[in-house]
């Protein structure tokens, strides 16, 4: 019990000197560090094409921005948003500050490339603190599976592309639910459901979304909470994870947090998603 105390306790001052130091790794860890393998991985023909076409009408691009965020791909196929992600990542392309990374293939098929190491190396979202390794495996898990160069264009990205994160990110849900349901994507719910855990129910994930700034950590708490719920629907919640104590603190992030466009559709998918659950356990 006295062993468990210190492991917690080290684990704890651990997180803090990540916190306030991100680049903590040692010289070894960064050594180990693997990069992404070459990839296979086209941009959708179709996407292409669209790509080179004439701009859309005046007022059309207006017409789409006053669509809620949380309702703009709800009635999508996984073709049409798999084309949206490609043309999002082909603009991305064109900028000076992402051409300075030499990405092989373009970022859409190097995001696939590391969505797919990453659900083939999910991180431990239970008994995180039963030795020492288990947790600094967790605390340096996105560097050491993406490698350093690729956290830092994820940061770079973040940081230059603040007004395209909220609604880049209801279109990454969206394609990775369509793909899991399509069986378009080498994917299952069990992966994203991982990540979702671990995010809200560890020292490494809490502390990584510590480092991010408030869009990106409301964002990614908001998605791994609607993540959780579809695997309690679907009976794959294995860890037993409860879902309330992360929403009720999301619910009050949001009321204080008011840059995010969606905020009201966020707040009014967590109401139901909590009335639902305090139903269930009467």
């Amino acid at each position: 019990m006295k062993e468990k105390i210190i492991v917690v306790i080290v684990g704890i001052l651990l997180v803090v000197g990540a916190f306030f130091a991100g680049n903590w790794l040692s010289q070894r860890q960064k050594a180990d560090l693997q990069p992404i393998p070459k990839i296979t991985v086209k941009t959708p023909q179709d996407a292409q094409e669209k790509a080179g076409a004439t701009a859309a009408a005046p007022g059309q691009a207006d017409e789409a921005a006053r669509i809620p965020i949380a309702e703009r791909y709800t009635d999508k196929s996984f073709d049409e948003l798999e084309q949206e992600l490609s043309l999002l990542c082909r603009d991305l392309d064109q900028k000076d500050y992402i051409a300075a990374y030499k990405i092989d293939g373009g970022t859409f098929a190097h995001f696939n490339a590391i969505l797919k190491r990453l659900a083939d190396r999910p991180p431990e979202v239970t008994g995180e603190t039963r030795n020492m390794y288990t947790l600094l495996s967790n605390i340096s898990h996105f560097y050491r599976q993406m490698g350093l160069k690729n956290i830092t264009l994820t940061k770079d990205i973040l940081a230059r592309e603040g007004e395209r994160i909220e609604p880049a990110m209801a279109l990454l849900y969206a394609y990775l639910n369509q793909g899991i349901a399509s069986g378009k994507l080498n994917l299952k719910l069990i992966n994203l459901y991982e990540y979702a855990g671990f995010f809200l129910n560890t020292l490494g994930g809490r502390a990584y979304l510590l480092r991010r700034d408030s869009r990106t950590r409301i964002l990614t708490t908001y998605y791994s909470i609607l993540i959780l719920d579809r695997a309690n629907q679907k009976g794959l919640n294995r860890h037993g994870l409860d879902i309330l104590p992360p929403l009720e603190l999301l619910m009050d992030d949001l009321r204080n947090y008011r840059e995010l466009k969606g905020s009201d559709q966020y707040l009014a998918a967590l109401s139901d998603i909590r009335d639902k659950l305090k139903s269930q356990r009467g």
